[in-house]
């Protein structure tokens, strides 16, 4: 199936179900759990020795500045 074909299937798809979005607390836990699951693979491999925690802090450090820089999502008192 090409590119074409499958925008066509979803859009046949879409009209004849619509669309559904879950509400807010749904999302929310969904995020938590998915958050969860990846702090626990992370936590694993800094226990094994696959990454190690600091430069796991740098590049978190690293990020942080670049969203302070270029991003709203963080104001000065999240920041820390």
């Amino acid at each position: 199936m090409d590119l074409k074909n499958a925008q066509l299937d979803v859009d046949t798809w879409i009209k004849e179900h619509g669309v559904r979005y879950f509400n807010e607390l749904t999302n929310m836990a969904q995020l938590t759990e998915e958050v969860g699951d990846l702090f626990c693979m992370i936590q694993l491999m800094i226990e094994t020795g696959i990454i190690n925690i600091d430069e796991v802090d740098r590049a978190s450090a690293n990020k942080k500045a670049k969203l302070q820089k270029w991003s709203n999502i963080f104001n000065e008192e999240t920041v820390n």
